[in-house]
């Protein structure tokens, strides 16, 4: 859990970097989005986009993953606050 209470939070761990990342947003209402990507066939290939979303005045805090691919919603959940 981060020391600052967020609605939501990444921590990225790279192999070969001395240090992990940790952020989110630092309001209440804030949004968190990530790409992820692939290289393929010596490009670049954006796979899945991640964002955390907040609802109701930030009460609620939406979490899609979609596929870049085909633009499919491959999850999708709301998380109270």
């Amino acid at each position: 859990m981060p020391r600052n209470v967020r609605p939501s939070w990444v921590d990225v761990r790279v192999e070969g970097k001395k240090s992990n990342v940790g952020t989110g947003p630092r309001s209440r209402r804030g949004q968190l989005s990530a790409t992820f990507k692939v290289r393929q066939d010596g490009g670049v290939l954006p796979l899945l986009d991640v964002d955390f979303l907040p609802q109701e005045e930030g009460a609620k805090t939406l979490v899609r993953i979609t596929d870049k691919r085909t633009g499919e919603v491959i999850f999708e959940e709301g998380f109270k606050q």
